[in-house]
């Protein structure tokens, strides 16, 4: 871990109520594999693409390169 990241995302499920920003998030949204794709980086879009397989993913890289 070179530059000391740890990047944790979990996957939920909206049980009640509308999905809404917070303070902490200025946007919030529901996202299909394909806008995924193409709204993010690479390097981000893995980590979601994994949290809506089964199981546990753990990835480490250098920040640039997967």
């Amino acid at each position: 871990m070179t530059r000391g990241i740890i990047a944790l995302v979990f996957r939920c499920d909206l049980l009640r109520g509308e999905l809404q920003a917070t303070e902490e998030a200025e946007e919030a949204r529901f996202l299909t594999p394909f806008e995924i794709h193409e709204l993010m980086d690479e390097a981000y879009a893995c980590r979601l693409l994994d949290a809506l397989e089964p199981g546990v993913a753990i990835r480490s890289h250098d920040g640039v390169s997967l």
